[in-house]
């Protein structure tokens, strides 16, 4: 049944508005804490798709009182640039703002031998920074752990055969998104965005991962609708030597089972989000 949703909801975005465009080369990245903040340890967020990054307040909020400072990375992409998107390829740009974050942290390295970097990426912000990450001949040193939300390794098998066809398809054609409405940066998906996370999936599914030696939780939900919660176990064995599972579960009844998991105080238990907080 999900997916003949999903395919109607392709053909639906057939008919409706299509732009021809290329995605903007800037990722935007800030730092979310005061400057007076004097803090050895950096928490890192790197949102996932279509995610509204304002979710991560809460966490920010709670850090912040504990001295600890925080920065965003934004993937950012346009729709008002001329120009054909199949001449980009998106999943390249997110991974290049997270080069460009890396080179940064490894200059605060260098400055402050004390410095500890948390990386927290949510689910396509786990791909293209495992990809970054594996790529990398060494991490920057301060970089002690990593925390991956939802990550998407891989989708459910019922979401594959859509998630190829976005190769076939026109990028610029806009999909309605499943994301929960506060959850949006807006209320459609481009073809191409979706190309981007397959790409990125794909690239990291024909490595031979190496296991990182960076201490890593995989926070994720048994309830999530969208990514293969078996693979991304069994995944997370491959890329780190040092690894914990911490399964939470939705406290809103309206969104169990029914959307990509959601993490902050809202939606989580009081209880699983203090147990996620203390992970930072």
């Amino acid at each position: 049944m999900q997916f003949v949703i999903v395919l109607f909801s392709v053909l639906i975005g057939l008919l409706a508005t299509a732009d021809e465009f290329q995605p903007s080369r800037q990722n935007e990245f800030i730092k979310t804490s005061a400057d007076d903040i004097p803090s050895n340890k950096i928490v890192f967020f790197v949102p996932g798709l279509n995610f509204n990054s304002s979710r991560f307040d809460s966490f920010e909020r709670d850090l912040h009182a504990n001295d600890v400072q925080t920065y965003r990375l934004f993937l950012r992409y346009s729709s008002y640039r001329p120009g054909p998107w199949e001449s980009e390829d998106l999943g390249a740009i997110w991974q290049q703002g997270f080069v460009q974050a890396l080179e940064y942290f490894a200059k605060l390295c260098e400055e402050n031998s004390n410095l500890e970097v948390v990386l927290v990426a949510y689910s396509l912000g786990t791909v293209v920074s495992e990809n970054v990450l594996q790529n990398l001949k060494s991490i920057p040193s301060c970089f002690k752990k990593s925390i991956h939300f939802a990550p998407a390794y891989q989708v459910n098998p019922w979401l594959q055969p859509i998630l190829a066809s976005t190769k076939i398809l026109y990028s610029g054609i806009h999909i309605p998104s499943f994301n929960l409405e506060e959850y949006q940066t807006k209320n459609y998906i481009y073809v191409g965005e979706y190309e981007g996370l397959r790409n990125n999936i794909l690239q990291l599914e024909k490595r031979e991962p190496k296991a990182l030696n960076l201490k890593h939780y995989l926070v994720i939900s048994k309830n999530d609708e969208l990514v293969d919660v078996d693979y991304a176990v069994d995944f997370t064995k491959k890329i780190r030597q040092d690894y914990e599972y911490v399964f939470v579960k939705e406290e809103r009844e309206d969104i169990v089972g029914k959307y990509h998991l959601i993490i902050d105080d809202s939606s989580l238990s009081a209880q699983d989000y203090q147990k996620v907080l203390q992970l930072f």
